[in-house]
């Protein structure tokens, strides 16, 4: 059957090379996009969008291959064979999709315009001259042969979906606005030094399991008001327990959050990565034997990511909430002289002061270790991400513990204050304000 083709590159193309955006306005349209209608109820659409665009915008000259997307978008391991899982391809195929619907409708009179042409994954930018630009016809494809990937659910639940989704989108927000903000690093972070942590988490020796927060886990707890243990937690997806719960399709649905991609996609670029052993795994998927003998780096407090119940049963700052009245803090358990006992996010002086910890303890067998980035919020979890990636101040805190333990890096916790002009701007302020060290 003959088909118009009505990709986004051909209507950009208007009797010449089409003018090239800064990188700036890439950002804003990437942004600008995922919220509208067409991407705010796709959260993995929108994180597929956002990984090669940012991808594009860092290495313009870089191919995106198929397997490297379906490792950090969609979750894959290391192993994924792209041969027999089209994941990848089908999600390309209704991302393409909604980027023309998007372009023939509410998106039609925008400056800048992105296209992930047939045959490849990176997005092409161009600016448009909208006064003379025609319309771009939307006719659908008719692809046979191929279904679309969906997330699994049932239709009738759509009315309830909805709710979800809108929270998908608030958590959504963070990394979007992270995404607004980030500029290329003017180096590789490859040749960064290395900060003596890195060195204990990454070697040719051990798995590093990367576990991001499981948005899910955050809607169900919502949803019922209450917070789930990690033995519920694992109870959902062993056996067929309780289905009264409000929202318990997610027992057997796995998503994540955009602050999380961006987190993981930091860690894998860190200097002494070793690749076939950095391995991305859904808090849904982790096992107690995974946490034996490999290294994991786990991302959110209990109430993202239950997994950090294992290690945080007996440390000193302890995260807690009242889903009932919207309240999260942080519990200093043996407060020292000049700290407080509680920590709690919130405006401060026409400025937003949240908390975060970092914890760095030995795994279940004692042979490897395990690394939390936890936040009261995901400003918080993003500033520890930030202090022990990007932050020269965390390489200078743990040389110095290096140094008062004789040259080795023993367990310990940070507590970090983060200040920012409001809960979704750029910290503008990050120390460490209390610390613990354990032999």
């Amino acid at each position: 059957m003959n088909r118009e083709d009505t990709s986004v590159a051909q209507a950009m193309t208007l009797g010449g090379e089409p003018e090239q955006p800064d990188a700036t306005r890439k950002r804003q349209a990437v942004e600008h996009l995922l919220k509208s209608r067409f991407f705010h109820k796709s959260p993995l659409l929108s994180a597929f969008l956002l990984y090669v665009s940012r991808r594009a915008i860092e290495e313009p000259t870089a191919r995106i291959p198929e397997h490297e997307i379906g490792v950090h978008v969609f979750g894959r391991s290391e192993d994924f064979d792209t041969r027999d899982d089209n994941i990848v391809r089908n999600y390309a195929r209704q991302l393409r999709r909604r980027l023309q619907e998007y372009y023939a409708t509410d998106g039609a009179g925008d400056a800048v315009r992105i296209d992930i042409p047939r045959g490849g994954y990176v997005p092409l930018f161009a600016m448009v001259d909208v006064a003379t630009a025609s319309p771009i016809a939307w006719r659908g494809e008719e692809d046979k042969g191929n279904t679309p990937v969906t997330i699994t659910g049932d239709s009738s639940r759509g009315h309830v979906r909805y709710g979800l989704f809108l929270l998908l989108l608030c958590l959504y927000s963070i990394g979007l606005y992270r995404f607004a903000q980030w500029q290329p690093d003017s180096h590789s972070r490859k040749e960064e030094a290395a900060n003596p942590l890195w060195s204990q988490m990454f070697n040719l020796n051990r798995d590093t399991y990367i576990v991001p927060s499981d948005t899910g886990f955050v809607v169900m707890q919502e949803a019922n008001h209450r917070t789930f243990s990690l033995t519920e937690y694992l109870q959902w997806h062993s056996s067929a327990s309780e289905k009264s719960l409000a929202m318990s399709y997610l027992r057997s649905e796995s998503y994540t959050n955009l602050l999380s991609i961006f987190i993981t996609n930091e860690l894998k670029n860190l200097k002494g990565v070793v690749p076939s052993r950095f391995i991305v795994r859904g808090a849904h998927d982790m096992r107690f034997e995974d946490f034996r003998d490999s290294n994991a780096i786990l991302i959110g407090s209990n109430f993202s990511n239950p997994w950090t119940e294992l290690f945080s049963k007996n440390t000193n700052f302890q995260f807690h909430n009242d889903l009932q009245a919207g309240r999260y803090w942080i519990e200093n358990i043996h407060p020292l002289s000049g700290e407080s006992t509680l920590y709690r996010s919130g405006e401060q002086e026409h400025s937003y002061v949240t908390y975060a910890t970092i914890v760095y303890l030995p795994n279940l067998s004692g042979t490897g270790h395990v690394l939390l980035l936890q936040g009261l919020d995901s400003a918080g979890t993003q500033a520890a991400a930030d202090f022990m990636i990007r932050n020269d101040g965390g390489k200078r805190i743990l040389d110095q513990m290096m140094a008062s333990n004789k040259g080795s890096l023993k367990s310990f916790e940070l507590l970090l204050e983060a200040v920012s002009l409001d809960a979704g701007s750029h910290t503008t302020g990050l120390r460490v304000i209390a610390s613990r060290q354990y032999s």
